[in-house]
């Protein structure tokens, strides 16, 4: 009985360590960090998706990007830019049509999608 018992911890222990183990992969603890040269890629990379987004509304607003770029702060935390852009751009440049809104809109969408992109672990 007591080779039994025995034998039983062991199915037990592997059992538990592949759970672990499985666990650890899955929560991807085992990714390595990411180096400084990749931090430094997708800060310049995240750079160029908001100068490109810039660049676009400044066209469909029809004034030159530094224009566009002074109309709302530097900060990060504005998700949505989209419609501070259009309420801004209307208070101190032009009224815009509603498919020159659109166009704006569909211009955040595809920012956010790409800056999401770079924050995805590539697998």
């Amino acid at each position: 009985m007591k080779s039994g018992a025995r034998h039983c911890r062991t199915w037990a222990a592997s059992g538990l360590l592949a759970f672990v183990l499985a666990a650890w992969a899955v929560t991807g603890v085992a990714e390595t960090p990411p180096s400084a040269a990749d931090i430094a890629r997708e800060k310049n990379e995240g750079r160029r998706v908001e100068d490109d987004f810039n660049a676009r509304v400044a066209a469909i607003a029809g004034v030159p990007p530094a224009r566009i770029e002074k109309l709302l702060p530097d900060d990060r935390r504005i998700t949505v830019r989209s419609e501070r852009f259009i309420e801004a751009i209307e208070a101190r440049i032009r009224p815009l049509s509603e498919e020159e809104k659109g166009e704006i809109r569909r211009a955040d969408r595809q920012r956010r999608d790409a800056l999401g992109n770079l924050r995805r672990p590539s697998r």
